[in-house]
């Protein structure tokens, strides 16, 4: 036969320790738990601000940069000798052409060197069959430059042009007679290398990455090579309307930064 014991468990001294554990170590593990949490989600919230706070200001410098390097641009194609090398070259003697040339590739080199996010300064005349840069001088004409940046491919309203995976700012000066091609193009070539040592400035962990996305022609530049896969799933994401793993995005009229701390597992 099986003895009850007379005092119930609940009585024992390891009953007591057990109720006791729960009544008073119980609510401080939750306490801790919440504390942890709060304190996470407001050193999140921390991070955050300062990256956009850091996003913002970098937008608006670059806008600035643009701004004035289109300024610039606009006044070389107003530029009276350029005009005029474009439009009288047959009737130009050769100290006047040579002057002329060395003129135009100075004020290029000059243009170039004003800023860091520029590349390379071309200008594309057919008349002259010259294509004058920055960085080589005079070259032989670039026939498919040209083309390219006089045709408007990219589209009405487009603020940059893509060509060779790198983006360029393009003006053209017309004839002013309807279907003539236009007298020159204009070609600045900005520096992607220079955005990519820019945009990596901007993480603040080794996990995180940036990339700018111009609106117009989709193209990205990335803060390094690894970015790639956050891209490709930034926009994966972005067409599926689950954002939630991407921490910020600034956005202006003609370009977005996006800023994330990539968690690889999070999305497959």
């Amino acid at each position: 036969m099986i003895k009850i014991p007379a005092k119930s468990w609940f009585n024992s001294i390891f009953a007591r320790l057990i109720i006791t554990y729960l009544v008073f170590v119980l609510p401080l593990i939750l306490l801790g738990v919440y504390l942890y949490h709060w304190s996470y989600d407001n050193a999140s919230q921390e991070i955050s601000l300062s990256t956009e706070r850091r996003l913002n200001q970098y937008v608006v410098e670059l806008n600035r940069e643009i701004e004035w390097m289109e300024l610039q641009q606009f006044d070389i194609v107003e530029d009276r000798k350029l005009n005029r090398l474009a439009i009288l070259w047959d009737m130009m003697d050769q100290v006047e052409r040579r002057d002329t040339l060395n003129y135009l590739t100075e004020r290029l080199a000059s243009f170039k060197n004003s800023t860091a996010y520029i590349k390379n300064v071309h200008v594309h005349i057919p008349s002259v069959g010259k294509s004058i840069s920055a960085i080589q001088g005079i070259d032989d004409f670039d026939k498919s430059s040209y083309l390219y940046f006089s045709s408007g491919m990219q589209g009405k309203g487009t603020r940059f042009t893509v060509k060779e995976d790198a983006l360029n700012l393009s003006a053209v000066r017309l004839t002013g007679t309807r279907g003539e091609p236009p007298l020159f193009v204009i070609q600045v070539e900005l520096d992607t290398y220079h955005f990519q040592n820019e945009l990596t400035r901007l993480n603040l962990y080794p996990e995180s990455s940036t990339f700018l996305i111009e609106d117009k022609t989709g193209h990205a530049i990335t803060d390094k090579h690894q970015a790639s896969v956050i891209l490709a799933n930034y926009r994966e994401h972005s067409v599926k309307g689950t954002l939630d793993g991407f921490r910020m995005k600034v956005g202006t009229p003609c370009t977005m930064l996006v800023s994330c701390i990539w968690t690889p597992w999070a999305y497959p």
